[in-house]
């Protein structure tokens, strides 16, 4: 979560920023004008990064040349290997929607600004990028905790906390749009909502003083939501509302709670009271594909003490026809790579997404760029596979604390699975 630069909620739903021009190959012309701050810089930035990077937000604020010229060698330095904008999944697989991706051209454009000086330029020359649409067309809901926390790590800068709400639908409703307003944009990292038994919730509520009650992998209630938690979002700064596609939706089922998981970094901002809310739009009619998050997890998952490069994974064989729209890889701490595959009953192995270089910090829902989706029929199956280095003296298996590990992968889903 260091450097935050991130785009939406990430539901795969990352909407912050549009796709990036295309690539043309680096390098300056002699005879150009010389690349400036308001002229050719603002506006790489202002599509790519200051969704977070501003003031009152999730980081430190580059919005300005006087915010940004400082560090215009660690900006060029971060875009140039690809840690920024954070964008975790390999561009081999499927194309994704809302990828936050620098083209060639834009990181040169930083290099090019360090060449030329740092030139400020003219106000008047700024071309950005028409902002993100407002909001979603209506709320039909949000999802309040109703009090205010104000974040207290035990150690370091990172605090996980759990808040139960109760949505008060009298029938199933399908949600098809949703937007994150964090109370507190410098301090909210990323959130996760879950579906969850309103007695095992206020179990997990009761067991500790205060507003909610820290939680790190999942929602720490007891039973089968502790091994394969019901997840209905996943959001992380920068991003402005999400719709999911066309024809699809969340059911929200009567009876039941919503668990929203909020991750609170203090690293550039310092602990102030908070109460994020998650605003709902919810379909008139049922949807016509209804979508569930569907788990893929290794639950018997052993990482040997000392272990390197250590593999684990699972297989799920489709039961009917399908449509595969997403994913939301997860691990925790010791995870190193993660992906997942397609292997059709016909055909060759398809990659549906690859994350080489796991980040617990930077984790999300991602979408296909088709919003058609993936169709699978039986038996093609859906291989899991994740990667871990385990340093320590003991032995690490499947749990929801921090010091356990998850082998785990959402896929959003329509159809029979």
């Amino acid at each position: 979560m260091r450097l935050l630069l991130t785009g939406a909620l990430l539901l795969g739903l990352t909407a912050a920023c549009g796709p990036a021009p295309p690539d043309t190959p680096d390098g300056g012309d002699a005879g150009a004008a010389p690349v400036t701050w308001y002229g050719d810089v603002l506006p790489v930035l202002e599509a790519h990064c200051l969704g977070c990077h501003r003031v009152g937000g999730a980081s430190f604020p580059l919005g300005t040349y006087e915010e940004a010229a400082p560090l215009a060698t660690t900006l060029a330095d971060a875009a140039q290997s690809g840690r920024m904008p954070p964008w975790p999944p390999s561009e081999a697989c499927e194309p994704l929607a809302h990828a936050r991706t620098m083209s060639r051209a834009e990181r040169a454009t930083l290099r090019a600004w360090i060449r030329d000086g740092l030139q400020r330029g003219d106000p008047s020359t700024t071309q950005l990028a028409p902002p993100p649409p407002p909001g979603l067309p209506r709320t039909d809901l949000v999802l309040d905790p109703g009090v205010e926390y104000t974040p207290n790590p035990t150690e370091g800068d990172d605090d996980y906390r759990c808040f139960v709400v109760e949505p008060g639908l009298a029938q199933d409703r399908d949600m098809i749009g949703l937007e994150v307003v964090p109370g507190q944009p410098g301090l909210v990292h990323h959130l996760l909502a879950f579906q969850a038994d309103p007695a095992l919730a206020r179990e997990a509520d009761d067991a500790e003083a205060g507003p909610g009650w820290t939680c790190f992998g999942g929602p720490g209630t007891k039973a089968g939501v502790l091994s394969t938690p019901e997840v209905i979002a996943a959001w992380a700064p920068g991003g402005s509302a999400v719709t999911l596609p066309d024809g699809t939706g969340i059911t929200l089922r009567a009876g039941k709670v919503v668990v929203l998981q909020v991750h609170y970094n203090l690293e550039f901002a310092p602990p102030a009271p908070d109460r994020t809310v998650v605003k709902v739009m919810l379909s008139e009619e049922r949807v016509p594909r209804p979508a569930i998050f569907a788990p893929i997890a290794d639950l018997g998952l052993y990482i040997p003490a000392g272990a390197t490069g250590r593999e684990a994974g699972a297989v799920r064989t489709t039961n009917g026809e399908a449509r595969i729209h997403g994913l939301f890889p997860h691990m925790h701490l010791l995870g190193r790579k993660i992906r997942v595959d397609l292997r059709p009953r016909d055909g060759s192995p398809r990659c549906l997404i690859d994350i080489p270089e796991w980040d617990f910090n930077w984790q999300g829902m991602y979408f296909f760029a088709d919003p058609s989706g993936i169709r699978v029929v039986p038996p093609d199956e859906v291989v899991l596979t994740c990667t871990y280095d385990n340093p320590g003296p003991d032995p690490v298996t499947w749990g929801d604390g921090s010091r356990d590990e998850m082998c785990l992968a959402y896929v959003y889903v329509t159809g029979t699975f």
